[in-house]
């Protein structure tokens, strides 16, 4: 699968660990209802808050250029 957005990928997150907005909110150190936040897309992550608060989770952000290399 591949994700396109930070609901996205957040959801994917927690179906892959079975785990519910609070069990992942307390593993990044973050509330229930700001997991729900990002999920509506109404929360944003810098770039190197994301790549630190997958780490904590074995997690790890990669970027790659395109197979067809398209824009």
């Amino acid at each position: 699968m591949e994700i396109r957005n930070l609901p996205e990928l957040v959801q994917a997150i927690m179906k892959d660990k079975g785990w519910t907005q609070a069990d992942l909110g307390k593993a990044w150190g973050r509330t229930e209802a700001w997991v729900s936040l990002v999920l509506d897309g109404k929360q944003d992550i810098r770039f190197n808050q994301l790549s630190d608060m997958l780490g904590r989770i074995g997690y790890e952000l990669v970027i790659r250029r395109k197979p067809d290399g398209r824009q």
